[in-house]
């Protein structure tokens, strides 16, 4: 037999009756093989015949290699090599350089057949995996692994630089929307090591970030934005956080000497542009049934009550006004008074009492209403007492049922939710699902609608349990769910004016909330069985 093509095969044997081959690398378009075969008889004579054998390529799979492991100190630039890496057909055509394990870090290139990175790590070292992914002109891929020890450098003995201090925004700045500058005090430490890393960390003020290991809970559920970097050491802008929000953010400064971060204090801004809001009006009374509780829904200029309704108020004095908020976690429990460190809170309802009546104006930034908002509920696990006073978080009205529930842990992530309190049984761990007002001296359950500027009761069953006020589910009269709702809630609450316009005691053993503070020029009282609770309370309501 033999080969008409252009490059011989080889046979395993020519003169056989059934010869074999192996078929050569055609390449992609294939190829076609020609044989032609000459059978001669015993008396000399010969005949010949042509058979073709059509070959077609197979692709063969590349073989990855990320290299050898490596052991390296940090501060070292480390080298991943995948140039051994190899096709034995049509060629690679791509690398791509993934970080499996490790704190992250930034490679020079991912998709280079060799790529850079340096390392730091804490003072017990750190393992860092990459995978490296190949793949043929074809797309075939194959895949290998290589890790890299960094070993720690600090020195025994050596001192934690020095903390820094930011320099701008400070606490209470307003900011306008977009991106945020961070620059933070010059790099000191008093060894004389050299400034490796820059710690950048945000957190929204309306969520629970109770980590001080920060390098170790930089990605929880409450932090927002975290970054390490060697190259903004003493400056950086933070792209991508909401208007509207207000901010809470830290700069922690690493050495090269003992490898520790000493982290600056806690400063706040505030995202968006202040405007004035009257929306909170105090109808003039002077009993316990006048008593209102209102809302505000803006990040106020200065969160101190003196600053924020202080000129409403002028001089406190509690023969003509009063104004608190109930803090459950303060012995048994207790109202916290205009003029004795209370803070206005979006989210937080407050006693207003006026025998003139009071206008309010407030000045500071709205809360976001295209944000899910979150409010945490106090807890007093000493005694129990989970009563908080809240309200629409921000310019929106809110069905009760779609508000969410969520449990945080002691690190900041989330353990339970979040759901929607229509959702949760009765006998549920987080919350009493029943939402209190005040109605003309005595308190009504059952509240459907929570009213922009309005004020409410709710209480709570353990600690680390938030509200969340989702932007999704904000309510409007014109949607037929939300205004049967309002019409059930408005319905009850006529029921209740209706039974307490005659001169009766209305009396109640359920768990109510505290009552009110005092009426006007009588002293707050101490005394717990003033508040409502399993006990019960009598309430004497009419002109």
């Amino acid at each position: 037999m033999v080969f008409l093509g252009v490059s011989a095969v080889s046979f395993s044997d020519a003169t056989a009756v059934q010869p074999t081959f192996t078929a050569p690398d055609v390449g992609p378009s294939g190829g076609v093989l020609t044989f032609e075969v000459t059978v001669t008889d015993i008396g000399g004579l010969q005949n010949t015949d042509t058979c073709i054998v059509n070959v077609t390529w197979v692709d063969l799979p590349p073989t990855a290699d990320a290299g050898l492991d490596q052991i390296v100190n940090e501060g070292t630039t480390v080298t991943l090599d995948a140039s051994n890496s190899t096709d034995p057909d049509d060629g690679i055509a791509s690398y791509q350089w993934t970080q499996t394990a490790g704190t992250s870090v930034t490679l020079s290139g991912t998709t280079a057949v060799q790529s850079t990175f340096t390392a730091y790590v804490g003072p017990d070292g750190e393992s860092l995996t990459f995978q490296l992914t190949v793949k043929d002109n074809y797309g075939l891929s194959a895949t290998d692994s290589v890790a890299i020890e960094v070993s720690d450098l600090a020195i025994p003995g050596n001192n934690p630089p020095d903390a820094p201090v930011a320099t701008d925004p400070l606490d209470g700045t307003i900011l306008s929307a977009g991106p945020v500058t961070l620059p933070a005090s010059p790099f000191s430490d008093i060894d004389s090591d050299s400034h490796i890393l820059t710690h950048w960390l945000i957190r929204r003020a309306d969520r629970l970030y109770p980590c001080s290991d920060y390098e170790t809970c930089a990605h929880n559920d409450s932090l927002i934005y975290y970054v390490e970097t060697s190259s903004d050491l003493t400056e950086h802008t933070a792209s991508g956080l909401a208007s509207g929000m207000k901010y809470l953010w830290q700069v922690g400064y690493e050495d090269s000497g003992s490898g520790s971060v000493s982290w600056s204090e806690q400063y706040t801004f505030t995202l968006g542009t202040s405007e004035a809001d009257s929306n909170v009006q105090i109808a003039a009374g002077s009993e316990e049934a006048d008593y209102r509780m209102a809302a505000f829904v803006q990040w106020p200029d200065d969160p101190a009550a003196e600053s924020v309704v202080g000129d409403e108020i002028g001089a406190y004095d509690t023969n003509n006004t009063k104004m608190g908020a109930y803090d459950s976690t303060s012995g048994d429990g207790a109202y916290v008074e205009y003029g004795t460190n209370l803070s206005i809170e979006p989210g937080r309802a407050y006693w207003f009492l006026a025998r003139n009546g009071l206008d309010i104006t407030v000045n500071g930034v709205p809360v976001s209403l295209s944000e899910d908002i979150e409010l945490r509920l106090k807890y007093n696990s000493s005694t129990g007492n989970g009563w908080n006073m809240i309200g629409c978080p921000n310019s929106a009205d809110y069905y009760w049922g779609n508000v969410e529930v969520l449990e945080y842990d002691a690190d900041g992530n989330i353990v339970f939710g979040p759901t929607a309190i229509s959702s949760l049984s009765d006998s549920n761990d987080y919350i009493n699902k029943r939402l209190w007002r005040w109605e003309l001296g005595s308190y009504a359950s059952g509240t459907a609608w929570m009213g922009k500027y309005e004020g409410y009761w709710v209480k709570v069953k353990k600690a680390n349990v938030f509200l969340r006020f989702p932007a999704s589910v904000q309510a409007s009269l014109s949607n037929p769910a939300t205004m049967f709702a309002y019409a059930l809630s408005e319905g009850k609450r006529q029921i209740i004016r209706w039974l307490t316009t005659p001169r009766v005691a209305i009396a109640d053993s359920g768990d109510l909330p505290p009552r009110p503070m005092q009426t006007l020029g009588i002293s707050q009282r101490v005394d717990p069985s003033w508040e409502g609770g399993p006990g019960c309370f009598v309430g004497t309501a009419g002109p």
